[in-house]
């Protein structure tokens, strides 16, 4: 998995000089990904997770109180945790992560498939959105998550986000729609 004479860290080093790094488990449209299986790439995830986690807990002790943070963005929820494996250590970073400077960003297109326990976990943050979701199941779970009538959800428009948070009294505000940036400008990726 790592090339011969290629440098590698783990995350101990990670953390102490934070570095932002991106873990891609999966391929991408310039460059599929032939060598790991699902099965394997899931394995891999569940340990690379789990041992982020664990080093967090050993590092990053009072970093909330010392102001520090570190990003965890997991793109889709339904890998991340398949198998179960990483239940646990999504609601440990949900729940006892801020203490350790931990800031979580998830995502999911199919949130029918998480378990409820960890759906309601993820709904629980001050800040929650979703891009349009066409199938009844999603957008009606996202709709009664946020408050609004599933067919807002499955009626957004291109590069339109539904979005659901707080002021700074953390009182929660009314859904909204905005429109995002077209990143890469429509280009072939």
């Amino acid at each position: 998995m790592v090339a011969p004479g290629r440098r590698t860290v783990g995350w101990r080093q990670v953390i102490a000089h934070g570095a932002t790094l991106a873990v891609n488990l999966g391929g991408t449209v310039r460059a599929p990904h032939t060598t790991l299986g699902d099965d394997q790439r899931s394995l891999v995830g569940a340990l690379l997770l789990r041992s982020l986690r664990e080093q967090m807990e050993s590092s990053c002790a009072g970093w909330y109180d010392a102001g520090r943070h570190m990003r965890v963005f997991v793109d889709e929820m339904t890998e991340v945790l398949s198998g179960g494996g990483n239940a646990e250590v999504f609601r440990w970073c949900r729940t006892q992560g801020r203490a350790f400077g931990v800031e979580m960003t998830c995502g999911t297109q199919f949130p029918e498939n998480l378990d409820p326990s960890l759906f309601s976990l993820l709904m629980d943050f001050d800040t929650r959105c979703t891009f349009v979701m066409r199938s009844v199941a999603s957008s009606t779970q996202a709709g009664q998550a946020l408050g609004v009538d599933p067919s807002v959800v499955s009626s957004l428009g291109e590069h339109m986000l539904l979005v659901r948070t707080v002021d700074a009294d953390w009182n929660t505000l009314p859904p909204m729609v905005v429109r995002t940036p077209w990143f890469d400008n429509g280009e072939p990726a």
